[in-house]
């Protein structure tokens, strides 16, 4: 069948037009402007709250105490087991903390550091080599931490 011919069979859709009162145009006009401004108000506080939890996330990594390793400290190494998950908050800038702050330490010792704060092994493995690779900056001139979100 031709297109022209099944538009004749079947008929369109009829649309009625309602006719809106002066009042009730008002009406629906103050009701939308007032979802506007809940959803921008909702949408502020969102923000507000986002932003006081990345300054407590800074602050937090701020006051943490990293520690060093001694030079005479050693990780036997016969027995490993790999920790599969990390159990603290942004790990992968912790790396680059802990290595910043040991740059002349062993790798492995920096990653047995890592691991023993919680960071998972193949997450400090990553970074410490993504540390190393961009030439070992101390905490304040990395790369990664310098713009913290």
């Amino acid at each position: 069948m031709d297109n022209s011919i099944i538009g004749l069979l079947v008929p369109a859709p009829v649309v009625a037009k309602v006719k809106l009162t002066p009042e009730e145009k008002a009406t629906a006009k103050v009701a939308r402007d007032a979802e506007k401004a809940a959803a921008k108000a909702a949408l502020e506080i969102a923000n507000a709250e986002k932003a006081a939890a990345k300054a407590a996330l800074k602050a937090a990594i701020a006051n943490m105490e990293i520690p060093t390793i001694p030079e005479s400290e050693k990780k036997d190494t016969a027995v490993k087991s790999i920790l599969r998950t990390s159990s603290v908050i942004k790990p992968t800038k912790m790396v680059w903390i802990v290595a910043g702050k040991n740059p002349n330490a062993k790798r492995k010792d920096v990653i047995a550091l890592c691991e023993s704060m919680g960071i998972a092994t193949h997450t400090a493995r990553t970074q410490y080599q993504l540390w190393f690779s961009a030439g070992k900056p101390s905490p304040e001139e990395s790369p990664v931490l310098s713009n913290q979100d």
